[in-house]
């Protein structure tokens, strides 16, 4: 199924995030496994989701609080998104964040993404393996 990712909000004007039908990946909505590695941690969890309609739909509304992001189809099953935060706390702090995201899919039930990035200098790194378990349950 085809679809159009259309996220519009308001920050100082109107930005939007707009992937065409073509560039989202099909992948099965329902349970996934996500065998996660963050900063070289092990995590492990299943959730209901679409996985990557709903990291469009998360950047989109990160948009709205300081943040820009970028999506690129490298290849046929390979999506970029590159990400910079720049935003000011409830303090007065300045807090700033870079991050590109490689999005690589396997099958419409397994795919693969990984994280570099770093939070004020400070390097982040995460990888995510993910295999669709069954449908979500009502």
């Amino acid at each position: 199924m085809k679809r159009w990712w259309l996220a519009t909000v308001a920050c100082g004007g109107v930005m939007s995030l707009a992937v065409q039908a073509a560039d989202v990946p099909e992948l099965r909505k329902g349970i996934w496994q996500l065998k996660k590695l963050i900063n070289k941690r092990p995590y492990e969890t299943q959730q209901c989701m679409e996985p990557f309609v709903d990291l469009l739909r998360q950047h989109a509304e990160q948009q709205s609080s300081g943040c820009d992001h970028n999506v690129k189809r490298l290849a046929e099953d390979r999506w970029e998104i590159t990400s910079r935060c720049r935003k000011v706390n409830e303090q007065g702090r300045h807090w700033e964040s870079d991050a590109v995201t490689t999005f690589v899919v396997n099958s419409d039930t397994s795919y693969r993404m990984t994280v570099t990035g770093a939070t004020h200098r400070a390097p982040h790194q995460e990888s995510i393996e993910a295999r669709w378990m069954s449908p979500c349950r009502n």
